[in-house]
């Protein structure tokens, strides 16, 4: 995943993102001729952005997203961003800006 957000970076630049939403759901087989793998996820922050992660993969085609459970993640972020983060986690997000 740390892979796919600095692509992001590279073409963007540094610093532009609070959150990184990533799919948790890696359980099951995919299909074979697509040759493909879960992408991992990478945990706590990248480049100054908290990860956080949810099931929001389609079970019906596992290379979709499910528009419902991605909004629901979504609206959880929201919702909470007002919240205290942990002083752990201040501390890296500080560290690494």
């Amino acid at each position: 995943m740390s892979d796919h957000f600095q692509t992001l970076i590279n073409h963007i630049g540094s610093g532009n993102f609070d959150y990184v939403l990533a799919n948790d759901n890696v359980a099951g087989p995919l299909p074979e001729a697509w040759h493909s793998e879960p992408v991992p996820v990478s945990n706590g922050s990248v480049d100054g952005a908290r990860v956080h992660t949810a099931d929001v993969i389609s079970e019906t085609n596992r290379y979709h997203h499910d528009s419902e459970k991605l909004a629901a993640a979504i609206m959880r972020l929201y919702s909470n961003r007002n919240q205290a983060e942990p002083r752990d986690d201040l501390a890296a997000v500080a560290a690494e800006r």
